[in-house]
């Protein structure tokens, strides 16, 4: 609940589908013990008139990510201040309004039935009440600003987008990493296509000398290789100093021995420029000590 409180209450407008931003304010922040996405009111005129455009987008976006249900609360200043308790202004009675593989459009209509119940006052018998109120819409797991910041601005969809590309999956990966998402369905037949690379020729002397020369120890930590494959032979991974593509050359000065681990973090860490430093002085111990 700290880490929660500790977020800031960020203002935004819910983006189009187009990348255009629609006339309909939202918050996204914690507010009456609750942390989710707030959509401000319809009116008056003209104010927030995209509200249900707003709404759909929101509830087709939660769809595409896994989620199928949600909590509702009327969020209006006059039912705040007549009705304190927040569970009180809860929209549905069973607590859940569960999306049960419904269109959008539909599960954005029972959530206006339901606002029509209240008014300034408190809960009505009778729905009398508008269908476009400020409400504060809560998921399950879903409590972080950078998640429902993304939901909120169409840019949720495009860091999940599966990719061909190596680099591109990496950096998705990693902006995805530190939110509070459901569990992903995945792809049971992962699309393919074909794609012509540019390779380089590498000489097995050089990788052999370079992998005997260090007796299956790490030239960066100075541990011995993870395991051994068949004829006893250590794994350890070549690298090349000055990548292949970008001039590097495939010689033993240019090649080090590494573990995975340091091998993954000589290109990924975000040490990862201190540990070639660290490497280039290590080769060149090597080369006086040779």
């Amino acid at each position: 609940m700290d880490d929660l409180l500790d977020q800031e209450t960020i203002s935004l407008h819910v983006v189009g589908n187009n990348d255009l931003p629609l006339n309909a304010a939202c918050k996204v922040g914690y507010e009456d013990g609750q942390f989710g996405f707030i959509l401000e009111s319809w009116g008056p005129k003209d104010r927030n008139r995209e509200y249900n455009q707003a709404l759909d987008l929101i509830i087709e976006r939660l769809i595409d990510i896994g989620v199928t249900k949600l909590k509702a609360y009327i969020a209006s200043a006059d039912l705040r201040e007549n009705l304190p308790s927040v569970e009180s202004r809860m929209l549905h009675k069973e607590e859940f309004v569960h999306f049960n593989s419904r269109a959008a459009q539909e599960i954005r209509l029972e959530i206006g039935r339901l606002q029509a119940f209240f008014d300034k006052v408190g809960r009505r018998e009778i729905p009398k009440g508008n269908r476009t109120k400020r409400i504060l819409l809560t998921v399950e797991g879903l409590n972080d600003n950078d998640t429902w910041v993304s939901i909120v601005t169409n840019t949720i969809q495009n860091v999940y987008a599966s990719t061909f590309d190596e680099h591109e999956l990496l950096v998705k990966t990693n902006k995805i990493y530190n939110l509070t998402i459901p569990a992903p369905k995945g792809q049971l037949v992962p699309e393919k296509k074909s794609v012509q690379r540019v390779v380089y020729a590498r000489s097995p002397h050089v990788r052999a000398w370079v992998l005997s020369s260090r007796h299956g120890i790490c030239e960066l930590c100075r541990q011995p290789a993870p395991f051994e494959m068949e004829g006893d032979i250590p794994f350890l991974e070549v690298h090349h100093i000055v990548p292949l593509y970008d001039g590097g050359s495939d010689t033993l000065e240019n090649c080090a021995a590494l573990c995975p681990n340091c091998h993954r973090a000589i290109h990924l860490s975000k040490e990862s420029h201190s540990l070639r430093d660290k490497l280039l002085k290590t080769k060149q111990e090597n080369i006086c000590v040779q």
